[in-house]
């Protein structure tokens, strides 16, 4: 079992210098990348090339035509910028994302990664990096285990590491439990046993309108003045606060289901086209934003997940007769005619979902 423990990073202006480089190498090597892998993709299929493109050739032709700069930057960045790069176009090949697009400077988040052998953890709170760099880190690395790989993040204006640490997995008591989860509308997430995913929307409805409002004094800015690069900083580390507390609950939500149930049922929503639906019709655009995210989270906690099929009609089931009914959006309230059961629209289809054929339940 690999886990990530996320931890700050405060380097010297000196360091965040040469963390800069390293991120701007790591993105030059994947753009070079990309244009040699579709000039070479489009003669394998001319059948000018007798092999597809593969990450490994690039790496050897990357050492060969590198610019003189390269040489002073580690060789791991260079091997993660391709790998990551050959992840992109399986993932094309499998029909799991999109065809890749080449890396713009000035994101909210730029990074790149290094080997295990290529930095560790020393005295503490530091961190050594190549070439003998030092770094106060804000904690002390708490997981125990072999470190895979590191990667350093460039967020808003601060420094992480992610450290990937291979741990053995602790045993789990089994309940035997099933439980079913609804990706709602008006609700996050609703569990089959009646725990809601709660979102804090005040604070956050707050965070998206100061979000706007800097959003409208960056627009008035000169691109790329000094001016605008600090009116962006303050939309980014507010758009950073916002994900974070997102992140948090989901997880809290996540983890209390995967820890009370064995089996976990979701639905196989099509969360592209659902992005599609008019804002109008939701209650919330940050429910609509968790919805993919929940799904993630809960693939790789729950002990065992089952999938249901899109057009399973758990929203139109009856979770007490079995009765079956059309409901428009705006009914948020599912009413039986048959055995007068009146439930929440999203809790009746996670009872449904709990009781999917396929689940062991």
């Amino acid at each position: 079992m690999d886990r990530t423990h996320k931890i700050k990073l405060y380097p010297t202006k000196q360091q965040e210098q040469i963390l800069a480089g390293w991120v701007g190498a790591a993105r030059f090597v994947y753009n070079w990348g990309l244009e040699r892998w579709t000039t070479e993709y489009k003669d394998y299929k001319e059948g000018k090339r007798e092999k597809a493109p593969n990450w490994v050739p690039l790496s050897r032709e990357w050492t060969q035509d590198r610019p003189e700069w390269a040489k002073y930057i580690p060789r791991s960045i260079v091997a993660y910028a391709l790998k990551n790069l050959n992840n992109a176009f399986l993932r094309v090949i499998k029909k799991t994302g999109g065809y890749p697009k080449f890396k713009k400077r000035g994101h909210c988040r730029e990074s790149f990664w290094l080997k295990n052998e290529a930095a560790h953890f020393i005295d503490g709170k530091r961190i050594k990096l190549p070439y003998k760099m030092r770094m106060r880190t804000a904690e002390e690395l708490r997981l125990q285990g072999k470190i895979q790989k590191y990667s350093i993040v460039h967020e808003a204006g601060n420094w992480f590491v992610y450290a990937s640490v291979s741990m053995d997995e602790p045993e789990r008591v089994l309940t035997g439990s099933t439980c079913g989860v609804d990706v709602g509308m008006k609700t996050p997430a609703v569990c089959s046993d009646g725990t809601k995913l709660v979102l804090p929307e005040v604070k956050l409805r707050k965070l998206e309108k100061a979000r706007r409002r800097q959003q409208k004094a960056v627009s008035r800015r000169k691109k790329a003045s000094k001016r605008w690069q600090k009116a962006l900083l303050r939309v980014q580390k507010i758009q950073v606060s916002i994900n974070n507390i997102r992140c948090d609950a989901i997880h809290k939500f996540t983890t209390s289901v995967c820890k009370n149930h064995d089996t976990v049922v979701i639905e196989d929503l099509n969360l592209q086209g659902l992005h599609q639906v008019p804002i109008k019709n939701i209650r919330s655009g940050m429910v609509r934003s968790c919805m993919s995210e929940i799904r993630r989270q809960l693939e790789y906690k729950a002990y065992y997940i089952v999938i249901a099929d899109k057009w399973y009609p758990s929203t139109q089931l009856c979770s007490n007769c079995g009765s079956r009914q059309k409901l428009t959006l705006k009914q948020r309230t599912y009413h039986c005619p048959h055995c007068g059961l009146e439930l929440d629209r999203d809790l009746n289809a996670a009872i449904n979902l709990s009781h999917y054929p396929g689940s062991p339940g």
